[in-house]
């Protein structure tokens, strides 16, 4: 592990740059599937295939931290923290919640501005 460890980190190896990019490709196709769930789920049109599987929305996610104490103010701050920590992963993780790109671009905007 040691010795992968090094080639890894050597400036040299384009392995790193081959896994990188395979890692950011997965994130792209993991995010198109769970947006062909969402698809799949409104076509169908059956609220009971939200139970069914195992899918995570905005409508959840917001019940979720509604009910772990969080107002609007203070999802706003989530946001804003999760947009200033990495914010290709909270793109990533809006999309993968089923909401619209111009739902996301002002979250994202909100975010960068508190």
């Amino acid at each position: 592990m040691a010795a992968i460890g090094k080639i890894l980190e050597s400036p040299q190896s384009g392995v790193r740059d081959i896994l990188e990019k395979r890692l950011l490709e997965l994130g792209k196709e993991i995010s198109g599937l769970r947006e062909q769930q969402h698809v799949i789920i409104r076509i169908l049109g059956d609220k009971n295939l939200r139970e069914r599987t195992p899918v995570m929305d905005k409508e959840n996610w917001v019940s979720l931290l509604r009910a772990a104490g969080l107002d609007d103010e203070a999802m706003g701050k989530w946001h804003a923290e999760f947009e200033k920590l990495s914010p290709l992963l909270h793109k990533e993780f809006l999309e993968g919640l089923g909401i619209a790109n111009t739902e996301i671009a002002l979250i994202r905007t909100a975010s960068q501005s508190r």
